[in-house]
């Protein structure tokens, strides 16, 4: 059996939004791009899938990245109930516990609230945690919020081998 760790999000995310984020977290290039009028900041080797589950799409990280590795997946989930708190729906991502995965847990729940799982076999639910932004809206769709949002993903810095030797230190992981 494998152990894994999940990462719970807010259920205002847009998955191409944690997408960006996860690519950016991961080292991969990102830019300013032309969608319908409205610039956006696009993430290249980001990607992602449906699959044969209706309720999951699998995110593609493909290229460069701060671990050395070219190419890495994760499973999201659109229909994840928050079992801490019974009928508050969330967004879960469910990858293999590592450092580089706990890593970019930590970093997309300070980017979009939520808290990390870093062993789902463990008695402990919430090992790391972050409030929901206040300064800003998660998935906003017009005029200054949706530029802010889009500034702050491309101001977004990777992760560094520093923060992936800080989870892997917090969480105990023996990889």
């Amino acid at each position: 059996m494998s152990v894994d760790t999940h990462i719970y999000l807010s259920h205002d995310v847009h998955v191409s939004d944690v997408a960006d984020v996860m690519g950016i977290l991961a080292g991969l290039p990102k830019g300013e791009d032309n969608f319908l009028g409205f610039w956006t900041c696009v993430v290249k080797g980001a990607t992602v899938k449906n699959n044969s589950e209706p309720a999951c799409c699998t995110i593609y990280l493909e290229g460069d990245m701060v671990d050395g590795e070219l190419n890495h997946h994760a499973f999201y989930s659109f229909e994840t109930s928050n079992y801490k708190k019974p009928g508050e729906a969330v967004r879960m991502i469910s990858v293999r516990a590592t450092p580089f995965w706990i890593a970019m847990g930590i970093g997309l729940v300070k980017f979009f609230g939520g808290y990390v799982d870093f062993y789902d076999t463990d008695a402990k639910g919430k090992d790391f945690e972050a409030p929901y932004p206040k300064d800003i809206y998660n998935c906003p769709e017009d005029c200054k919020d949706f530029d802010d949002f889009q500034s702050k993903k491309l101001n977004l810095k990777a992760l560094t081998k520093k923060d992936i030797q800080n989870a892997k230190k917090l969480s105990g992981c023996l990889e």
